[in-house]
């Protein structure tokens, strides 16, 4: 066997490495002695549409966001949709339409409340109506929203301001109700609560607020919080488990990846993901949102005009890409889900193409629409003291015997190509079959691959199957010399 499972890892120098892993994630198993392989890959969930929404709106999702009395509700246009246990859906009310603008939403638990960057709206989770706040500030356009120690709180983005509710009073708000952020003067982008704590998210700063028992000053400032490290795009932050992701930035630039650790940050992209965000000409609308999936912990950060999706895995350390095929021209675009909501037992996700509702399924195998996922594997590149050696047979541990009942799938396929020059070409494609249904015996493995001094393989499966790696086997032989 030889090292193939590998999280991405595509450096500047392709010299040094060309590893790329395309819609599957890596899993270190956890079986001991007694699992085939440490490291494996498995293929990204498919989405299957919930709740079709076409009928109340024609656009896209604008935000998502599961309530403390366990209620799904999302903003699609300019409707305020509660979508039930059930699948069904039901307009509650019009809001301001802004088809592709982001909204906020926290809540309570009697009351829902939403910020669209134009204004601060409400929704009583307990008559089921609509309601309009007032808010006492001139030309304040709250952009985000939390709910933290009994009060809302909510940030413009173009100021270092941010104000508050009254205790368990959503609808009143007052102009002497605000603090600011105090170690730096740079607006606050962005802001996200983790349990009694407010994170404060500037440009080229950052500072943690924690509920006091000043009900004059609710929320103070966390000695020793204070950072200058900022943030390199408002909508990157996300929480998961208390633990805060964003896109950093700073006066000395951006592109790398932190988390949270305690008041600090850690630093989670490496050399080749941070090369990788530093061809994205423009990073400031990366979009970052978090879930859970049988027990990996995911951080997904999209470049909206890069059209490129990031994904961190929490649980493992490494990263992936994934990406939505564009099904008429053949190549890949960002992935289509730019929020989340987990509900009901499922994960939901929304994006900015559909009016639909989708959940995610690591047992659905295509997109909502039935569009294949395409998914590829680099390896990591293959050398011997810079020899040339012949190939005479390279071997794809996968999961076989997995094909579909009928349609396509049924005798799935997979791909192998390989690269002599650090993956600036690549030979023609290879196929072999996985197995059809049940044919679990069947060895995917490739022969007479010719000679190199190095070289890179590389697995493409886009059939709708279940799609696990384990690894790899090459024969190869140095040449001998004569």
């Amino acid at each position: 066997m030889v090292p193939f499972i590998t999280g991405h890892y595509e450096h500047r120098s392709h010299s040094v490495g060309v590893t790329r892993t395309v819609n599957l994630y890596p899993e270190v198993t956890q079986g001991g002695d007694s699992a085939k392989s440490r490291v494996i890959l498995i293929g990204t969930p498919g989405s299957a549409v919930e709740s079709d929404l076409s009928s109340i709106s024609t656009y896209g999702c604008r935000g998502l966001h599961y309530t403390a009395d366990s209620r799904l509700f999302s903003i699609y246009g300019g409707s305020l949709i509660e979508i039930t246990s059930d699948g069904n859906s039901i307009e509650r009310a019009k809001v301001t339409n802004l088809p592709e603008s982001p909204v906020y939403f926290a809540d309570d638990g009697t009351s829902l409340l939403w910020a669209d960057g134009v204004s601060l709206r409400g929704f009583s989770l307990e008559t089921n109506s609509y309601f309009h706040i007032a808010f006492p500030v001139e030309d304040y356009r709250p952009s985000q929203i939390v709910y933290v120690g009994s009060r809302f709180v909510v940030i413009d983005g173009t100021t270092n301001t941010y104000y508050y509710s009254e205790v368990a009073d959503p609808r009143d708000w007052r102009a002497l109700n605000s603090a600011t952020a105090q170690q730096n003067a740079d607006p606050i982008m962005s802001i996200v609560a983790t349990q009694s704590e407010i994170w404060l998210m500037g440009e080229q700063s950052y500072e943690v607020h924690r509920l006091s028992a000043n009900v004059n000053l609710p929320y103070q400032y966390a000695g020793g919080s204070a950072s200058n490290i900022g943030c390199g795009a408002a909508r990157s932050v996300a929480v998961l488990n208390n633990t805060v992701f964003f896109l950093g930035g700073s006066t000395n630039g951006t592109g790398t990846i932190y988390a949270s650790n305690g008041y600090n940050v850690n630093r989670i992209s490496n050399h080749a993901i941070e090369y990788a965000i530093g061809k994205v000409a423009d990073t400031r609308d990366a979009v970052g949102f978090t879930y859970t999936q049988e027990g990996h912990q995911f951080y997904v950060l999209t470049f909206m005009s890069g059209d490129k999706t990031i994904v961190y895995d929490l649980t493992t350390g490494m990263f992936h890409e994934r990406a939505t095929r564009d099904a008429l021209l053949n190549i890949d675009h960002r992935w289509a889900p730019i929020y989340a909501a987990f509900a009901y037992g499922n994960t939901f996700v929304g994006n900015l193409l559909e009016p639909q509702l989708m959940s995610l399924s690591l047992d659905k195998y295509s997109e909502w629409d039935d569009r294949p996922i395409v998914r590829t594997h680099q390896s990591p590149i293959y050398w011997d003291d810079l020899r040339l050696a012949f190939h005479r047979e390279f071997q794809l541990d996968i999961e076989t015997g997995i094909g579909t009942i009928n349609g396509q799938g049924i005798n799935p396929q997979v791909s192998l190509q390989y690269s002599d020059d650090a993956g600036n070409t690549w030979s023609s494609e290879l196929w072999t079959s996985i197995g059809t249904l049940g044919a679990y015996q069947v060895r995917c493995r490739w022969r007479r691959l010719g000679r190199s001094r190095d070289r890179v393989y590389r697995v493409v499966i886009s059939d709708p199957v279940k799609v696990i790696l384990l690894g790899a086997k090459l024969i190869a032989d140095p040449e001998r010399r004569r």
